[in-house]
């Protein structure tokens, strides 16, 4: 029966009578399961549909513990590569400030016409830095020690400005509205890359998109224990395809540069700080990510 119908179990999408038998399908958290009861004469009684609720509870808890299971397998594998790629990435950032230095020593000792060959090597060294910064910044998964107050208003803007001053292939404008004030519990430098992350990521869209502006407007508000920050740009927005694994590493709509960790490396500086961000759907123009903060307690 299994074999002569597979497609049509599969394709099952409601509880259904066929060919004698019962069919109870199941799909939850990218499972598929299905369920058949054969030889049902006993429909009318009550015991078999406490029997049948049972059935289906129970084997919607297997196929969520089956999801969790592999949710956690897959985040062990993430922690064992995780550290073995942060000491290879630690390494190779020695070797490449050293490699840096000796480049910015030699520019000045070389002929005029080549000092754009050092300039290229020097540009592409600050890029390398950047990712590999991203990968240790990815690989590290431990919690905040002694949180400290600071100023959100000025960590965004600190952020944003970071990004922009680096890019001399587009053009970057920052507006920043809401709260004049908005004090966190957290860590300075983890939130500043939030941002920045967050940034590049707006940057680097625009660029593959083939865009020679693009404008940032952060607005931060309050909305009872928490900070809500609105970050939105005007750039092309991210493909549907994406959209839903956007936050997991290594995902990437096509951008020249990086890893596809700014926007993974942003949710783990968010969840530190015990908040979350969401990427917004509904907006018509760009993308818009809303992140949420706790405020801190009185």
């Amino acid at each position: 029966f299994v074999t002569k119908n597979s497609s049509r179990l599969y394709e099952s999408k409601t509880t259904q009578s066929f060919e004698g038998k019962y069919l109870l399908p199941l799909k939850r958290d990218g499972f598929f399961a299905i369920v058949i009861l054969d030889d049902v004469e006993t429909q009318n009684d009550p015991e078999w549909y406490k029997l049948l609720s049972l059935l289906v509870m129970t084997s919607s808890e297997v196929l969520s513990s089956t999801a969790l299971a592999e949710h956690y397998a897959r985040q062990e594998q993430l922690s064992v590569l995780g550290v073995a790629v942060s000491k290879i990435a630690h390494e190779s950032k020695n070797y490449l400030n050293h490699m840096l230095s000796h480049a910015s020593l030699l520019k000045s000792k070389v002929a005029k016409e080549n000092t754009q060959l050092v300039d290229n090597i020097l540009e592409s060294g600050e890029v390398m830095l950047k990712q590999l910064s991203n990968i240790m910044d990815f690989s590290d998964t431990s919690p905040i020690d002694r949180p400290e107050e600071v100023d959100l208003l000025m960590t965004i803007s600190s952020g944003c400005e970071n990004s922009s001053s680096s890019q001399d292939k587009i053009k970057v404008t920052t507006e920043i509205s809401g709260l004049k004030k908005a004090m966190v519990q957290g860590k300075a430098n983890l939130l500043k890359s939030l941002f920045v992350n967050l940034a590049m990521n707006s940057i680097d869209a625009a660029l593959a998109a083939g865009r020679d502006e693009v404008k940032l407007t952060v607005d931060v508000e309050e909305e009872g224990s928490w900070y809500e920050i609105s970050f939105v740009d005007n750039g092309p927005g991210v493909p549907k395809d994406i959209r839903k694994t956007l936050f997991e590493p290594f995902v990437t709509s096509g951008k020249e540069r990086g890893f596809g960790l700014g926007l993974t490396i942003a949710q783990q500086v968010v969840q530190k700080h015990q908040g979350n961000i969401t990427y917004d759907d509904n907006n018509p123009d760009g993308s818009r990510f809303v992140i949420k903060l706790l405020k801190p307690t009185e």
